[in-house]
């Protein structure tokens, strides 16, 4: 086998995929990503349709039906927020 010449070392945390592993670690990436989706295809279909009627009444229609769902969904909504925010601050630290 062909090993490279130069050997470099990680910073701690800079591959947070692979220092994991566990069970709960799958767990927690598959439904953080599903609640992420979930979150942005929404928000991304209200922002649209404001743009393409150029009224706010998509946004205030969806303001309306998260305020309609149900505790658990509401909660799944909030942490695919959440996750998009962390997403989004770990892109700008780069």
């Amino acid at each position: 086998m062909n090993y490279p010449a130069k050997y470099f070392v990680l910073e701690q945390g800079e591959l947070p995929e692979v220092s994991g592993g566990g069970l709960l670690d799958v767990f927690d990436r598959v439904t953080a990503y599903t609640f992420q989706n979930q979150f942005l295809g929404s928000m991304r279909t209200a922002v649209w349709n404001c743009l393409l009627q150029k009224s706010l009444q998509p946004t205030v229609d969806w303001a309306k039906d998260f305020w309609q769902m149900s505790l658990l969904r509401k909660a799944t909504f909030l942490y695919g927020g959440v996750r998009l925010g962390q997403t989004v601050a770990n892109y700008w630290k780069m």
